[in-house]
């Protein structure tokens, strides 16, 4: 039996190696991921971007909700309000709808990506903590 999280990977595979996203493989993520389509009017609204840092090469991302705030993202974490709701609290969903977008930029190529310096980086992480 394939693991949820296999699946997700060979889909997020998929879409990197195609540029786009496959009629079967949105029909995977409508069904693993309820939030998938507002994950992707996240992406058609550039609310998801990368920051990387030189010379470390770190990356984090923040995407814009709803209320016009920026969240701190991860595969493994985001600091909006639905992560600890609904992902971590309740168990509804598997990734809040930040996750699901940063993950399918993140594959498809497509996330706006600025680059800063390392100490740029942490000032960026440790202010945008402070206002959330």
């Amino acid at each position: 039996m394939i693991s949820i999280a296999s699946a997700l990977a060979d889909v997020f595979e998929d879409v990197r190696l195609s540029g786009n996203i496959p009629e079967s493989s949105l029909r995977i993520l409508d069904h693993l991921l309820p939030n998938v389509a507002k994950a992707l009017e996240l992406l058609e609204k550039k609310q998801v971007t990368r920051y990387e840092a030189y010379p470390s090469g770190r990356q984090v991302y923040f995407s814009r909700g709803s209320e016009r705030k920026s969240y701190l993202c991860s595969r493994r974490s985001c600091s909006c309000h639905s992560f600890n709701h609904d992902v971590m609290l309740r168990n509804n969903y598997i990734f809040c709808k930040h996750q699901v977008a940063m993950c399918l930029g993140v594959a498809l190529g497509c996330l706006p990506t600025i680059v800063l310096n390392d100490k740029d980086m942490g000032l960026l992480i440790h202010s945008k903590q402070l206002l959330e």
